[in-house]
């Protein structure tokens, strides 16, 4: 059996996926209260994202043994950082458009099991944002964190986490020599 078959089986085990279902999960909680206020959002916040933690360490563990682990590592910690000072929490299309794109750069870079790193770069972004906005907080003296989120705001942690799924998967699926969209059935190419 190949290696490149063997990979891919890894990856659709149920212990390969857990992590990144459990940062899905977590993002939807952080959604979640966002949508919700006061007591029971911060209550809500602080479930999910202790999940996304978790999510996050179940994800480095799972990915220890992958080759091409150092580059690999060198991309996703570069493009959180990147991502964490572009990307606001209340910018769905910016959320979306940047997590497609380093999605795909981490697995077009990524050896071995590349929708797992794809799904680092969000687990990262959580912390690197909020040391982020610490940094801002310091050095402008009080900025204000948040005012009134707009609706979509609710949408993206979890936009995040599929759309760095979904350009991982786009590459996966190119580089097996399948189309990354299919066509609608009755339609040409």
């Amino acid at each position: 059996m190949s290696s490149r078959r063997l990979s891919a089986r890894r990856d659709r085990s149920p212990t390969g996926r857990s992590p990144g279902l459990l940062l899905a999960g977590a993002a939807a909680v952080v959604g979640l209260a966002i949508a919700l206020e006061g007591g029971l959002a911060r209550a809500v916040n602080g479930v999910g994202v202790v999940a996304w933690f978790v999510a996050a360490g179940l994800l480095v563990r799972s990915l220890r043994g992958a080759r091409g682990r150092a580059v690999t590592s060198a991309a996703v910690v570069a493009l959180v950082l990147v991502l964490a000072f572009l990307v606001r929490p209340s910018d769905l299309s910016a959320a979306a458009v940047g997590f497609f794109v380093a999605g795909a750069i981490v697995a077009a870079v990524a050896r071995d099991r590349p929708i797992g790193w794809a799904l680092l770069v969000p687990a990262g972004w959580l912390p690197a944002h909020v040391a982020v906005a610490i940094g801002r907080s310091i050095l402008r003296e009080g900025v204000a964190i948040r005012t009134e989120p707009p609706p979509t705001t609710v949408l993206v942690p979890l936009t995040m986490v599929l759309a760095a799924a979904a350009g991982a998967a786009v590459i996966e699926r190119w580089r097996a020599g399948r189309p990354a969209f299919r066509s609608t059935p009755g339609h040409a190419d």
